[in-house]
């Protein structure tokens, strides 16, 4: 192989990684305030500072239940999928294995599973049309 075929091959490596790289890590299409089924308010952020594993705490449910509790714990993300976390049954506080995934029209399907049976849910983003959601909340998402 030529040495010139063999730089144009490392550069085209290189770029690859730091494509990647940058891509790598970024959550910010899910991390934010989400509206279970519910109308659970859940905001979602890395478990800890610089970590790229993200967490979910319900900041306000409806009947107004301010208490912060955590519903989804330890996910991270492969390729658009985020996985490998338990989410945590509020009333509970059973663990299970979840993963949930930002869908084409921007809502976030998240899924739990224990065996064979798997329960979705869809969670949107809150909007300011979102009477029973407190004001604090209607319009962080958008």
């Amino acid at each position: 192989m030529s040495n010139a075929i063999s730089k144009t091959i490392l550069a085209a490596g290189a770029l690859l990684a730091a494509s990647t790289a940058a891509t790598a890590g970024d959550n910010s299409a899910v991390t934010g305030y989400w509206v279970s089924e519910s109308k659970a308010v859940v905001e979602i952020k890395p478990c800890t500072e610089g970590s790229s594993r993200l967490c979910g705490d319900r900041v306000w449910a409806q009947g107004g239940d301010a208490a912060s509790v955590t519903l989804l714990k330890g996910f991270r993300e492969v390729r658009g999928i985020y996985t490998k976390g338990k989410v945590i049954d509020a009333d509970s506080g059973k663990k299970r294995d979840g993963r949930f995934e930002l869908q084409d029209d921007g809502t976030l399907k998240v899924s739990t599973c224990k065996r064979n049976l798997c329960r979705h849910e869809t969670w949107q983003r809150p909007d300011a049309t979102m009477a029973e959601v407190p004001a604090e909340f209607r319009g962080a998402g958008e």
